[in-house]
């Protein structure tokens, strides 16, 4: 969805911070992030610095992206 490339495009984020972020239920932002994975548009990668599992946009996420942001003007 929208919401969530535009949140990941800013900078990688873990799901509780998404979750906080977003007004969302769970179940729906879970949904909505294996739904983008599938689509290839984000991934799950780990931080380096603190070993922590974060979401982040991949090539094809951030082309869509920027995409949306074209589009809304």
């Amino acid at each position: 969805s929208r919401d969530l490339l535009q949140k990941l495009d800013e900078e990688p984020h873990r799901f509780t911070e998404l979750l906080s972020s977003m007004d969302v239920a769970r179940g729906t932002l879970s949904s909505r992030l294996s739904e983008a994975k599938d689509m290839g548009l984000i991934h799950r990668t780990i931080r380096q610095d603190n070993g922590h599992p974060v979401w982040s946009l991949t090539a094809q996420g951030k082309e869509e992206s920027k995409q949306l942001k074209v589009n809304a003007g």
